[in-house]
């Protein structure tokens, strides 16, 4: 058998392993190149090993789409989520400005709530929408906002507002 016999035979062997003609002759140049004692052998590893690298750059390459694909869909569910959460803190939010005593103070305290844990703001950022407000004072409106709306919130949102709420708490020490 001759060596570019061998290695079309060893390449044949691999399922779904796609090569041309160039392949053949630049592996058969290069069991040429070594002058080994048994060409055939040597062009049987040659073939071999490059099959097999090249089935490891199709999987490595099919494992990176896999996971570029869940984390786009990840980022998928995470807006969903998000947009849910949005909309039913609207909704609670108008159902409080309906049934809650009129006054700038809790409206304050709902758009702070907002800014905070809906729309991921940072306090001083947030500071700017409130002049001549303390620190002490915003996070008082948003204990009194949380206390209003957990006991109307989902499950969802309830938890969604606790951990934000605990990480401005966590922030404020």
């Amino acid at each position: 058998m001759t060596v570019k016999g061998m290695i079309e035979r060893t390449l044949g062997s691999f399922a779904g392993l796609v090569w041309d003609d160039d392949v053949v002759s630049v592996l058969a140049a290069k069991v040429e190149g070594t002058h080994p004692d048994n060409p055939v052998a040597c062009a049987y590893v040659v073939a071999r090993n490059w099959a097999l690298d090249q089935r490891r750059r199709l999987q490595s390459s099919n494992r990176l789409q896999v996971k570029a694909w869940a984390l786009k869909q990840k980022e998928l569910e995470e807006a969903q989520k998000h947009a849910r959460i949005k909309t039913e803190w609207t909704q609670l939010c108008e159902q409080l400005r309906v049934s809650m005593k009129k006054g700038p103070l809790r409206e304050f305290g709902l758009v702070y709530a907002e800014c905070i844990c809906i729309d991921r703001m940072i306090d001083p950022d947030c500071a700017t929408l409130f002049p001549g407000t303390s620190r002490d004072q915003r996070y008082q409106w948003l204990k009194r906002i949380r206390d209003m709306v957990i006991p109307l919130a989902s499950e969802e949102l309830k938890r969604f507002l606790m951990k934000n709420i605990g990480e401005v708490r966590a922030a404020k020490r």
